[in-house]
């Protein structure tokens, strides 16, 4: 990792393992890892922007790595904002209260039937954990994740504003080519033409994604690390036209801007990256195959915590 001053959004995929079988999750076909503690560190310690976010999450449950509090607590020693989103299987009330300003719970659905087709196990357990750390926090902390799998929103979405929460993040199953190897249903078009190519997480140092094996992405929707050496080596493959496998199918991808005086090159149909459909029906669909990495973040958490940190700082 390269030691910047500039200050970006940092998510580290601390664990791979989870206690939940969400059927659309591409970490439980993943190798069920947690992240080194040496590895951890090194990581944070090269983040040189004081008050930097530092969000604790990828494709586990957090909360299962064994140094979890340790690693929040080094986070906060280090001058930045801890993160994290966690399923609500293992609330420690008091600890999130006194370590967090603002944390994300993962819930889909409030029909336990549902929950449990969806591979979510003991929905009233996290209910009841939720409604614990309500007590011990302001609910207006708590930022709501919920994955759109075609299911009835309407009360969920009403819960949430009736429980006054900080907000409610829907989130589309992603049609990219290595997340929709688990819903191929889904899939967007993942061929491309082979103009040059730009994406603002590669050109940008405003977020980094760093992977239990220490691979520092510039995005969380890098699945299929398959070839990939450096963000550097990654950008110059998109200026070139070369799409890697990783980013096959991704809405991010644009044209890059032509050298003046030269025409740009008019989009082909291939290019044109469509928005995928709702589902219709929840399912858990067949699936034997595999991919590699990545997370969810809300867009706007991290301003968001940071006008929160003087009002919830804690000793």
């Amino acid at each position: 990792m390269t030691t910047t001053t500039q200050r970006a959004y940092h998510q580290l995929e601390i664990t791979t393992r989870c206690n939940f079988d969400c059927w659309y999750c591409a970490g439980r076909n993943m190798p069920q890892q947690d992240m080194p503690w040496v590895r951890f560190t090194s990581i944070v310690d090269a983040i040189a922007c004081p008050g930097s976010t530092v969000s604790l999450q990828g494709e586990g449950e957090p909360s299962l790595h064994p140094r979890f509090w340790d690693m929040v607590r080094y986070v906060r020693a280090k001058g930045h904002l801890p993160y994290t989103i966690v399923n609500g299987s293992r609330i420690n009330a008091a600890a999130i209260a006194r370590h967090f300003s603002t944390i994300g719970i993962s819930i889909d659905t409030l029909d336990a039937q549902l929950a449990n087709q969806t591979g979510r196990y003991n929905l009233p357990k996290v209910l009841e954990n939720l409604d614990r750390l309500c007590n011990a926090m302001a609910p207006g902390r708590i930022i709501i994740m919920t994955v759109d799998l075609g299911q009835p929103l309407q009360d969920l979405c009403a819960w949430v504003k009736r429980r006054g929460f900080r907000r409610h993040v829907v989130q589309a199953l992603n049609a990219k080519h290595d997340y929709a190897q688990r819903y191929p249903q889904l899939a967007r078009n993942s061929a491309h033409d082979n103009s040059p190519k730009v994406c603002h997480f590669a050109e940008q140092h405003t977020l980094r994604y760093h992977t239990w094996q220490g691979k520092e992405l510039p995005c969380v929707y890098i699945k299929d690390t398959t070839g990939f050496t450096t963000i550097a080596a990654l950008r110059a493959s998109l200026h070139a036209g070369h799409v890697p496998p990783g980013c096959l199918g991704c809405q991010h991808l644009r044209p890059k801007a032509p050298p003046p005086g030269q025409e740009p090159t008019p989009p082909t149909a291939a290019s044109v990256a469509p928005s995928p459909p709702r589902l219709a029906i929840v399912a858990r669909p067949k699936w034997n195959g595999r991919s590699t990495t990545g997370g969810l973040t809300p867009s706007s958490v991290d301003n968001e915590m940071r006008d929160d940190t003087a009002k919830h700082k804690q000793p």
